[in-house]
């Protein structure tokens, strides 16, 4: 009886150990099987799956797992530029995805970490970004850029992430896990020489600016002045004119006959008036009463 016991307890043992432990490749993940001789051929997608059983003394299987998943990386850099000779510092940004034809690539070449009472092991996306991938970007940035110089860069930037990016795609791609999705630089940051200049720059055309406003003023005050002037002189000329036919024809009137008829006009007007003054008729010849008749 106590015979029996003991080989259904170790009859039941012998069945929970032949039961591989449950194992799960999570989402935007990819895994493969370790085992005693190496990795199992194949990726394993997003999935949850059991281990061959693990029997005391042997071996057991693990799943070591690769996040798969965009990373997004940002590396601040301070790059020397030759046609500047001066410092300038940036902002590397970018995003880039494993390469799943390198998916084999990766495992063969990082150690997986181990997760503590865990049969999963996991292999870091940063891990293989510092070891293949950035060194290899942050060399071609600083080629890339020793072309521009810092003015060209900072009125260029679309121009300029356009090449880096068209760049450091080919170069990623083909040396290293990776894809970029983009890389390109942000936060750029010129040395203070070149701000100060710019400033000085910026300035000297709004007084330019202002300058040449305050001319345009200038001209439409002058214009004005000057057909205010013209305007006068019209009216001047034309008075002028009016004035000098006036004087013309009263001086073309002024026949000896027109001035016994008003000689005579003006004796029967005084004729009329009770205040009645005589003038000789001699007199009618003096300035005065010659003015009055031309009235």
């Amino acid at each position: 009886m106590k015979f029996a016991r003991i080989a259904a307890i170790a009859a039941a043992v012998l069945a929970l150990s032949a039961c591989g432990k449950r194992v799960e490749v999570p989402p935007a993940s990819v895994g493969k099987v370790m085992t005693a001789d190496g990795y199992k051929e194949g990726i394993i997608p997003t999935s949850s799956f059991r281990l061959k059983p693990c029997y005391p003394g042997s071996a057991c299987q693990r799943l070591v797992v690769l996040n798969a998943s965009d990373i997004a990386i940002s590396e601040t850099m301070t790059l020397f530029m030759p046609k500047n000779k001066l410092n300038m510092t940036f902002v590397l940004q970018g995003t880039l995805t494993v390469n799943e034809k390198k998916f084999d690539e990766i495992y063969g070449l990082i150690r997986p970490q181990t997760v503590e009472g865990s049969e999963t092991m996991v292999i870091e996306r940063k891990t293989a970004y510092d070891t293949y991938a950035k060194q290899i970007i942050l060399t071609e940035v600083r080629e890339a850029l020793s072309r521009y110089s810092i003015e060209e860069i900072m009125s260029s930037l679309d121009t300029v992430n356009a090449e880096l990016n068209k760049v450091l795609h080919k170069s990623i791609s083909e040396k290293t896990p990776f894809i970029p999705r983009f890389v390109g630089l942000a936060d750029v940051q010129p040395p203070k020489i070149i701000v100060d200049q710019q400033e000085s720059t910026a300035k000297r055309r709004e007084m330019i600016a202002q300058e040449e406003a305050q001319l345009e003023v200038s001209k439409v005050q002058l214009n004005r002045e000057l057909q205010e002037q013209a305007a006068r002189r019209k009216v001047e000329v034309a008075k002028a004119e009016s004035d000098a036919q006036v004087s013309r024809i009263q001086a073309e009137s002024m026949t000896p006959a027109y001035m016994r008829y008003r000689e005579l006009e003006i004796l029967e007007q005084l004729a009329k008036s009770p205040n009645k003054v005589f003038v000789p008729t001699g007199s009618l010849n003096s300035i005065a009463v010659q003015t009055q008749i031309g009235k």
